[in-house]
């Protein structure tokens, strides 16, 4: 197709595919340094060109982060809370840890490292308190408190602050997490593992199989780590993830609702009128029989692992 017949949508597509670029990785990212698989961080430092490059549906979502970033850096300034050194860069030499600081905000006499996350509305919920992020089933979820307590670690603050914001609603939640010496000695402890590995050519061991972490991997084909229930990795999105988990919660709900849905329809079948506050219409439909085609379709099981 000529790009003058392409709509205005692939135009805006194809220039945000071309826009994705693969970078190396010299250091220890502390976005990334709660990743709770340490093999997985050795292996983006030294296999980064073999990370799959996203696309350009995941970019468009990464810069509506970006979007949801500056309206709260905005509604900060404009609600009287100062905010500086915005996306400031840092580099730590003897962790080799390096980042963007979201911001930093005043509060009276105190400064505390300021962190925007912006979350889909099925995550959003269920996050409100700091041990919701460290007991996720998400990596990605675990690895924000290590990025903030780097922040912490680095500028030696005593407390920090997430602000999240519900993607769907523009909600704002705040989450305070005081400075943790076990946490910031984890995070050094392990960024100097990760950079034995890489001068010594070694790589660490699998991490015992783990669908949601081993499932999302970047470098599963890399790593190429051992399934003990013989399924394959499914790569899957967090969304999909979240409404997984959803529909496990609402399992009894669905069933109860069935059996109340049946007795009722038992019980009204024929009538027509007011039964407490609703109004009820039954009327009966005749159905012609039909023999059903041959066909295929999947059959779906869900089961908690």
């Amino acid at each position: 197709m000529s790009e003058e017949a392409l709509t205005i949508v692939q135009k805006i597509m194809a220039e945000k595919a071309r826009q994705v670029k693969a970078f190396p990785q010299h250091t220890n990212r502390a976005s990334s340094i709660g990743h709770p698989c340490i093999r997985l961080l050795v292996l983006k430092r030294r296999h980064w060109q073999d990370i799959p490059v996203i696309g350009a549906g995941l970019k468009l979502r990464f810069e509506l982060g970006d979007v949801f970033e500056k309206k709260a850096l905005r509604d900060l300034e404009d609600a009287g809370v100062e905010v500086f050194q915005q996306q400031a860069p840092f580099f730590n030499e003897e962790t080799n840890i390096s980042g963007h600081i979201d911001g930093l905000i005043r509060l009276g006499d105190m400064i505390h490292p300021l962190e925007i996350k912006s979350m889909s509305p099925l995550v959003f919920p269920r996050i409100n308190t700091l041990d919701d992020m460290l007991k996720s089933a998400y990596p990605y979820m675990q690895a924000y408190p290590y990025q903030l307590e780097t922040y912490m670690m680095l500028g030696e603050h005593k407390q920090s602050l997430f602000l999240l914001v519900d993607k769907s609603s523009g909600a704002y939640k705040e989450i305070w997490m005081e400075a943790s010496t076990d946490r910031q000695n984890e995070i050094k402890e392990k960024a100097r593992i990760i950079d034995k590995h890489l001068t010594e050519g070694t790589t660490p061991d699998c991490i015992d199989y783990d669908q949601n972490t081993c499932g999302k991997c970047d470098l599963v084909h890399i790593c190429k780590p051992v399934n003990p229930a013989g399924s394959a990795i499914i790569k899957v999105t967090d969304d999909l993830i979240a409404s997984l988990e959803r529909r496990e919660e609402l399992v009894d709900e669905y069933k109860e609702y069935n059996k109340i849905d049946k007795y009722i329809k038992t019980q009204l079948k024929g009538k027509n009128g007011l039964a407490g506050d609703f109004f009820i219409q039954s009327k009966l439909v005749k159905r012609k029989g039909y023999v059903v085609k041959d066909s295929e379709y999947y059959s779906l099981k869900i089961t908690p692992v």
